[in-house]
Order: C-alpha cells, then structure tokens, then sequence
C-alpha cells in the first residue's frame, strides 16, 4: 500500500484516515514547559493506553474544542530513512516532525533546568561540522582578515620602505630608481605615504577586530570572567569593534584570573599598537625635509661658441676678481711630494670648465655630457742655483720696507740637479742661457706671524714665450720645462719691515736645500726660501662627460683674516686640490671628468683669418690667460723682454709687485703656510687665473649647443636614516607594525591551540551558549533594562563570580558554567539557599514601577 503525506492544511475534522499515527498532545495539568515538550515516553504511553477512542488538545482554562479532535491512529509523516535525507540536504539541517504549537501562557519564572529536560523533543539544527581544522572556526574571512591581512601589512610596510629607502645610499638620491624618482619630484609623496597609511590603518583595525574575538575566546574557555560581563564577552566573538571595551573591562575586574594573564597583555599590546598605528600618517610625515634630489640628464641648450661676427680683444685684467666656480676634474694619483732630489710635479691636470654663468646653476649639475671647454695645467718645482744678492730695496724718499732678490737663475744646472731622471728639454741640449733676475722679496708686517710669499715671471725655456705667429705651443703630451714653457720663482721669508730698514746688501749664499726649497740666510735666524716652478698650460674643446654623486657648493669666504695669521681657506684650497691629503674631486665637491675626447685643432693662428669659431676662441682664452700669469702684454706690443716681474702673493705683506685680489693672495698665503709645497701655489693660481678669464669670455659667447645636463632639485623627501635627523618617524612605524604582527600571530596560536567551542564572527552561538541556571531569570527579564542595572543585580544576587563557557556536567551541552578556581563560588555568597537572595523577577519588577512613576 502506498504511503500517503497528511499537510496540516489538508486536514479535515471529523475523517477518518489509515495509515497514520497521532502524535500525542499534552496531559491535562501539567504546566507550560511540559505541555510545549512533551516526551516521547509520554506520548507512547497516551497513545497505548486508548487506541479506540479520540482525544482531545485542550489548553489551560479553554473548553473543549470539537475541532481539535483527532482520530486515533491518524499519524504524521515520518520517513524511515533519516540519515539518507541528512546526506542528501546541502544545509546539513535534518527533518524533524512539526508538532502542533499549543496555545499557553505566558512564561514564568520556570528554571533553566525544565528546558533542560525536555531538549531532546525540541526541534534543533546538528552541530555544524568544522572543514580544515581549528582553522575552520575562525572561518572565511576571518582567515582572509588574519593571514591576508598581515600579507597586505608587509607589503604597505615595503611600498613605505621603498619611500625611505628608494633613493639609494648616495646623497642626493644619485642612484634612485625611476619610479621613485617620479614620485618625489612630482611632489606626491605626501600622497603616497597618506594612502599608504590610510590601507595600514584599515587592516590594522579589522585584524585588531578578529583578533579581540579571539581573545574574548580565550577569556571564555581558557580563563573566566565575572558573570556580568559573560555577555559582552560572548557576544564579542562574533562582533566588535575593537579591544577598547573588552580592555576596560579586564583592566576594572580587579581579578588576577583576568588583569594577569597574557591574554591580557597581549590585549593591552593589541589596543596600543592598533592606537599607535592610526597615526601613522602623521609619524610618517615628521620625517619629510626639503632636499636637493638629482634627476635624469635631459637636453638643455647652452652658450658654448662664438658666432661668426664677434670680435673679442685680448685681456690681461680679467683675474683681478677670482671665480671659485664647479668644474670637473679628471682623476690623478699623482702627489707632489718632492723626491730625493727635490723635484716636485703635480702631474697632468685636466678641468672642464661648465659652460653656465651662475653659481647656483653650476651647484646644481649633478651629471653633464657635451661640449666643454678643458683648461689643462701641469706644473713642476725644484731648488734653485742662483747667483746674486740680497738688496734693501728703498722709496723715493729712501725709506726702505722690502728688499729684492738680484743676479741670474742658471735654471740649466738646477734642471739638471733635480730632473735626473726625466727626459732633458730641447733647449737644454744646445744652449739655454741663464735668465737675469729681479725679484721682490715682501716683508711681515707688524703683528704677522706667517712667512709672507711672492711670485716671481722669469722668463721661458729657451727663451721665448711664444713664438707671435703661432700661439701658445705648450701641449698637454709636454712636460712642464718643455721648450716656451713659464718659468717662476716663488719667494717666501720671514723678513719684517724692521729689519729691512737696517739691512745691507748680502749675497745669497745656500745654507741649505729641503725638498723643492733652497734656503738662503739673511740675518740671524732670518731666511729667505726659494723655489724654481716650470709651468705649462693650454685650452682644448672636448666631447666630455662629468657627474658626481657629491653634494656641490662653491667656497664663499672672506679674506679678511684676524691677527694677520694668513687666514684658513681650507674650503677654498680643498676646492683647488691645494691639500697634501689626496683626495677625489667627489671628495673635494667638484665633479669627476672622465676620459674628455679632444677636438683636434688645425690652425692656431689668430693672423690667418680662417679658423674656426671655436678656434678663435681658444686663442682668445690663452692668450688673455698668458697675457695675465706672464705679465707679457706690454713686453709683447712694445717686442721688449722683461728680466722679471713680482706677483704678490701674501696678505699681510709689505712688497713691490703686481697687486692680487685680496682673496687670491689670502689663498695663496693659506696654501704655502699649510702645506709649503710650491707647486700647490703655481697650481693653484693658473686655474683661478684660467677661470676668471674663462667667465669673463663666455658672457659674450652668442652661439649655443645641446648637452646632457642632469641638475638637482628641491623637493621634499624622506630624511635618511644615517644622516644627521635620522627617520624617528619610519623606525616608530617600522616598530609598531612589527609589534602588530607579532601580536597578531600569537592571539591566533593560543586561540587555535586553547579553545574548542567558539566560532569566530558567529552569532547565534555565542547567545545560546549563555543558557545557564545563572542567568536563566536574567535573560528572561532583562529585555528592557541597562547593563549597569543587570550587573548590580548580578553582583548583589551573587556576588560576581567567575564563569567560563564549557561542556555542561552530563556533557551533552556547551553552556556557561561557574569557574571551580574563583574562591568565591565556595563562600557565602553562593550558598545553594534562594531564601535570602534577591529574585529577579522582584528586581526587575521594581526597575518598571520606577520608571512609570517618573514618566
């Protein structure tokens, strides 16, 4: 026979059905709970006990109803094969027979327990299954939240490591990385680090969030808390908004089961880190400074030629106001330290002179590739052989104040004494005459405790300058004696006015020779040291290439000098390489030239009419540049030679000479008393000479070429962490978010490891898991009440003792149950009598009069 399905709605009073089995409705008497859950024993015994007759569902305090008759026999639909239904239902949720809902009072004061007793009749969803592991209970998201999380946190943390960072180890952020540097130039990275920190503060809070449903886990299952906080608790393991209420109340529960426990301090790191975190962007901010940062090279037009219309005359004057500006120096090993012999070289010197007018686009260059014009210099020092004497050297009135050097310079013998080893000039191998000599020897002046100096022109090897139809011939394959090269003498005593007054003539006779120096005593303890120089010079155009990683500035100091000490231009002779400490041109602040290609030259005379436009003006820089360091420009119009004549070189001096812008002498005074190499002197003097005369040319340069320039700009950046301000903001966020994770990674070891019966981000459990005998009244009465009203009656009725959700004594349910270590479950708070303890119902019944009598 077929079996058929009764509905509810297709049933009808009165007929007679086979097949079915009534369910049973509850005995006459028995109260609410009993009558809504009846037990299956019961209904049995109901239906075995009559199986002819009808009865009948009868509520409390109603008559009979006709209608609610039914049949015995007639029974409700139960499919035999239960389990194959469960397999086949997605949900997992078993069908269960619906019972007819009686109609009863309302709820009482019926114990916790009654409910208890008949739970196996009530309809109830299986326990759900956990997939993965304990993983599983803290679910989808919040593993997404968790792990995804901290993903998302690292790689903020390295998207603002790469701010700080991203410009690489050199100043200026030489080496940077394009992207940072399109990020900083374009003034965002105020942006970048705001929505940087805006992403780190939005997964910080929602992992702040899962991570206070872990704890209050762990406060449930593997601590206790107070039952008037079991709720809050309870509740925040399946919503939050953070561990702020959670840690206020921990922190007043004055319990040690609570306040000293790591759950607690990991909570209290928790909050703090979180709370830190959300500054982030401020903290981050305090690290910005304004900074010069490189950028690529990019075409720029510069003034480098002449036009075919200009015309320039030659200058000997332009020197007399010195152009400390950046040029590019190719690297050198050389040192000037004299050999055995005392010779003294400082080697090939080549500098490219940047082809920009102002100082403060010259300290911006960082990198620059094109034409540029090379001054070349190479200079050597050597004692000297002089034969002549040593003169007062009077007034037109006849008061005397200096002296002067007279005789010859047999420049021949004293090569030959000192250049043993190098190749003897051409002139040296016929006949090169001594040169006559009339030098000015300064004197001190009151108050000067620094040998005062003073360059002396000579003349040229072999005796000529140049020759008038072809130029400067000095090549930069040349040793400084080659043939038409410069020669010098560089004079420096300690003679005062004083003694000049009263001094008489006396020969120079050599008490000593010490390095490239020959000392010559002129009284008692006073000397006058001398020092021959050979020199050779020259421009060249070239295809150069220069760039630093050095921050570039341009010495800015003054000559006037206190106590007439010579002063201390240490910035000034590092700039010039006037230093016996070797360094680089980074080192120095100038930039490192690297292997220049020459532009060949064809003609050089400026009498042909036919060279280039760049020829005519190389002529034009060494002829004004020869005119200047040889004092030559009337001996050349006039065809005269000029025995000698004095450059002044000192500062606080008293001398017949050429006079020098005070801070060229103030340099040079500086040079010779720091490091008494007369080299550095001559040296030092020719580039400041060739870039004053360079300057003073290129304003008139009209014609213009594209090079590849890279400057700095100012824009704002990250300070870095070894400089002097350091990065306190990166390094307190760098701290907070490894603190953070850390943190993070330990609340979801204990959870996982410590706790069995809670679901991250699910309600319902966490509401059902609060039945308890405890709170059975409570939660009953407490639906129109505020949380400090039910925590008073929690405390008054018993005393606030400690809870924890775990199996219930028979183990067939999860539920609160009381803390067996709060030693207040044993005192008298918490006897089993009810007599003396304030009931619920009562308290709340209060609460409600109360508030009707104030509305």
């Amino acid at each position: 026979m077929a079996e058929e399905t009764l509905s509810r709605d297709e049933y009808s009073p009165g007929a007679t059905h086979h097949g079915f089995r009534g369910s049973v409705g509850p005995q006459p008497g028995a109260n609410a709970f009993e009558r809504l859950h009846s037990s299956p024993a019961k209904t049995q015994q109901a239906s075995d006990s009559d199986t002819q007759a009808t009865f009948q569902r009868t509520p409390p305090g109603e008559s009979s109803d006709p209608s609610l008759i039914i049949p015995v026999g007639v029974e409700f639909p139960i499919h035999n094969d239960r389990e194959h239904q469960l397999e086949q239902n997605d949900q997992s949720i078993r069908l269960f027979p619906r019972l007819p809902t009686p109609t009863s009072p309302s709820l009482t004061e019926t114990s916790v327990g009654d409910l208890e007793r008949y739970a196996s009749v009530i309809a109830k969803p299986p326990q759900a299954k956990i997939k993965h592991g304990r993983w599983g209970t803290i679910g989808a998201w919040g593993s997404f939240v968790l792990i995804g999380g901290c993903i998302s946190i690292l790689a903020v943390f390295t998207f603002i490591a790469f701010l700080w960072f991203g410009g690489g180890l050199d100043r200026e952020a030489v080496g940077a990385s394009r992207l940072w540097q399109n990020i900083v130039l374009s003034g965002r990275i105020g942006q970048a680090i705001t929505l940087s920190s805006l992403l780190l503060r939005i997964v910080v809070s929602a992992q702040a969030a899962s991570c206070t449903s872990l704890l209050a886990a762990l406060f449930l299952e593997k601590r206790a808390v107070p039952i008037s906080y079991l709720p809050h608790f309870s509740i925040a393991r399946g919503t939050n908004d953070g561990p702020r209420a959670l840690l206020q109340m921990v922190i007043g529960s004055s319990t040690r089961h609570m306040l000293f426990t790591l759950e607690a301090l990991l909570m209290l790191v928790l909050a703090l880190a979180a709370l830190g975190l959300q500054f982030s962007s401020t903290i981050l901010l305090s690290d910005l400074r304004n900074a010069p940062i490189a950028t690529d090279p990019k075409p720029t037009a510069l003034k480098t030629t002449l036009s075919d219309t200009a015309q320039l005359a030659y200058m000997d004057n332009v020197a007399d106001n010195p152009v400390l500006a950046i040029y590019g120096e190719a690297l050198s090993n050389v040192t000037v330290e004299p050999d055995d012999w005392g010779l003294s070289d400082t080697g090939l010197k080549q500098r490219a002179l940047l082809p920009l007018d102002y100082a403060e686009n010259r300290t911006m260059v960082r990198s620059y590739q094109g034409s540029a014009t090379i001054g070349n210099s190479r200079v050597a020092c050597m004692p000297p052989t002089i034969h002549g004497s040593a003169v007062p050297d009077p007034e037109v009135d006849g008061t005397v104040f200096t002296g002067r050097a007279q005789g010859t310079l047999d420049y021949n013998g004293s090569f030959r004494a000192a250049a043993r080893d190098s190749a003897i000039p051409s002139c040296l191998e016929s006949k090169c005459e001594p040169l006559l000599l009339d030098c000015s020897v300064p004197a001190l002046v009151s108050g000067s405790r620094v040998p005062q100096s003073s360059i002396c022109i000579i003349g040229a090897v072999g005796g000529d300058y140049w020759p008038r139809a072809d130029g400067p011939s000095w090549k930069t394959s040349d040793a400084p004696w080659a043939n038409r090269s410069s020669i010098y003498l560089i004079l420096s005593t300690n003679m005062g006015k004083t003694e000049w007054e009263t001094f008489q003539t006396t020969p120079l006779i050599s008490i000593q020779k010490y390095g490239e120096w020959t000392s010559y005593e002129l009284l008692p303890m006073r000397y006058v040291n001398i020092s021959m120089c050979f020199a050779g010079f020259n421009f060249v155009d070239a295809n150069v290439s220069m760039a630093t990683t050095a921050s570039l500035s341009e010495p800015q100091e003054s000559w006037v000098v206190p106590e007439a000490n010579g002063g201390n231009t240490r910035l000034s002779r590092q700039f010039l390489g006037a230093d016996l400490n070797h360094q680089t041109p980074e080192e120095r602040g100038i930039l490192t030239l690297n292997n220049p290609e020459v532009v060949p030259k064809s003609d050089y005379s400026i009498l042909s009419g036919n060279q280039t436009n760049n020829q005519y003006k190389i002529n034009v820089l060494e002829w004004s540049t020869y005119m200047r360091v040889t004092n030559t420009l009337n001996q050349v119009e006039n065809g005269q030679a000029a025995h000698a004549t004095s450059i002044m070189a000192c500062l606080f001096c008293s001398t017949v000479g050429v006079s020098q812008n005070p801070l060229i002498a103030a340099i040079l005074t500086d040079i010779i008393s720091q490091t008494n190499r007369a080299a550095l002197i001559m040296d030092s003097w020719i580039l400041m000479v060739m870039q004053a005369v360079y300057y003073e040319i290129h304003q008139f340069l009209d014609v213009t070429e594209e090079v590849q320039i890279g400057f700095t700009r100012a824009a704002e950046a990250p300070g870095r962490c070894w400089d002097e301000n350091g990065c306190r903001g990166f390094i307190a966020v760098s701290a907070l978010i490894f603190i953070h994770i850390v943190c993070v990674a330990s609340i979801t070891s204990l959870y996982l490891s410590q706790t069995r019966y809670s679901r991250l981000g699910n309600i319902w459990h966490t509401v059902s898991q609060l039945q308890c005998a405890e709170l059975g009244g409570v939660l009953r009465e407490s639906n129109n009440a505020k949380d400090d009203e039910i925590s008073k009656l929690l405390k008054d009725s018993s005393g606030d003792h400690l809870m924890r959700i775990d199996l219930s004594a028979d183990g067939s349910r999860i539920e609160a149950v009381k803390f067996e270590g709060d030693p207040n479950v044993l005192s008298k708070k918490h006897h089993s009598s009810t007599e003396n303890r304030l009931r619920p119902s009562h308290f709340f019944r209060n609460i409600f009069s109360r508030r009707r009598k104030d509305a």
